[in-house]
């Protein structure tokens, strides 16, 4: 832990770049994800608004349980059919 702190106190420049990139980092992989909405957001699109809930997983998986009316495209195939 001594090594650490000796660390630190001799590359003040190159920790503070460590912390830039760290929280640059963590800002990019919260932002990375998009936006999320609630279900009843979600309900008010689709119903106000004609929006479409896109289901990327498998067919087993749709098959199993899925919103009424929601189309499936299995992600493997997504970037070929996307159209």
């Amino acid at each position: 832990m001594e090594q650490l702190f000796t660390f630190i106190s001799n590359h003040p420049v190159l920790v503070g770049a460590f912390a830039v990139l760290l929280v640059l980092f963590i800002r990019n992989e919260m932002n990375r994800g998009g936006t999320t909405l609630g279900a009843q957001q979600v309900v008010n699109l689709v119903n106000n608004e004609g929006a479409v809930v896109l289901d990327i997983r498998d067919k087993a998986d749709f098959d199993a349980g899925h919103i009424v009316d929601s189309v499936n495209i299995p992600y493997a195939s997504l970037e070929s059919r996307i159209d």
